[in-house]
């Protein structure tokens, strides 16, 4: 969870260089997530986080695609981030730096192709519009194929509904409880703002 949380923290600093916004007061239950799946709390961080993600171990590398948010007592801490990597099969070396993720569902392909991270884990922070309609459409999906790209080449797979049941859970549950309206930062950032950032600088391409 601390390597989880700090990547996030990443995303919060970045977006923290470029501009400021303040949220406007809405009352936050934080405990809500205490049902969600995947959710957990450091104590010590004082933080929780909800994540949801898809494993596969083959005979000499692991691959994991995944969707989490971070908060406090008090607000959502960072935006909706997808994160995955392509390891060892320890789990422990990256394989390969991604460069570009690519999600089918249905006839809608969703696109990364500006991510942050290193060899041992990328992960892309969403907009709220494009967070909605790639959950919205996973939720229903009966297979969702994933392709990394990397420099010389790209792995993908093919989830199976009955693969991602947490992940789905784990949509459903974000879009009815609307994070964003509760997206707040250390640094004064909501969720309108990081909106504005996301689209310009992490945009996830979406098309048919």
């Amino acid at each position: 969870m601390k390597r989880m949380v700090a990547v996030l923290a990443v995303v919060v600093m970045l977006v923290g260089m470029v501009g400021m916004a303040v949220a406007e007061e809405k009352k936050f239950d934080w405990t809500i997530y205490e049902e969600a799946p995947g959710y957990e709390y450091d104590k010590f961080e004082k933080t929780w986080r909800v994540l949801a993600g898809y494993v596969k171990k083959y005979a000499e590398s692991t691959l994991v695609f995944g969707i989490t948010v971070v908060g406090n007592k008090e607000n959502v801490r960072t935006p909706i981030t997808l994160y995955g990597w392509w390891r060892d099969k320890d789990n422990k070396e990256g394989l390969q730096q991604i460069t570009e993720v690519d999600i089918l569902i249905g006839d809608n392909l969703f696109s990364c192709k500006t991510l942050l991270g290193d060899k041992e884990q990328w992960y892309v922070p969403l907009d709220s519009e494009s967070a909605k309609e790639f959950m919205a459409e996973l939720i229903g999906a009966e297979e969702v194929s994933i392709r990394y790209k990397y420099k010389i080449g790209s792995i993908s797979r093919d989830m199976k509904a009955n693969e991602i049941l947490d992940m789905k859970e784990l949509c459903k549950f974000l879009i009815d409880n609307n994070p964003w309206d509760f997206l707040l930062d250390g640094n004064g950032y909501d969720g309108k703002k990081y909106d504005q950032i996301i689209k310009s600088k992490w945009p996830m391409e979406i098309s048919e």
